[in-house]
């Protein structure tokens, strides 16, 4: 599948999204902060960007990663 091409800050917002929408961040009221995804060279899924350390996300580790694979599957980072 070809991934469409977004600017760092829309890729972040759509992590966000997802990551807001998380049963047990929901249920636990958590406040966690998405940082801006990083360029690195495509990797072996042809998936030019990735997330780092995520503020307030330590007891959802699985749950935030899941979210930001579902975004890396759809779109590339776009590169100035």
């Amino acid at each position: 599948m070809e991934r469409a091409v977004l600017v760092a800050e829309e890729i972040r917002k759509r992590v966000q999204k997802l990551v807001n929408a998380i049963p047990e961040i929901v249920d636990d009221e958590a406040k966690v902060e998405t940082p801006l995804p990083q360029w690195h060279e495509p990797d072996r899924d042809g998936c030019n960007w990735d997330m780092g350390l995520f503020r307030g996300g330590a007891d959802y580790e699985t749950e935030v990663r899941e979210a930001v694979e579902h975004v890396r599957e759809r779109f590339n980072l776009a590169v100035k």
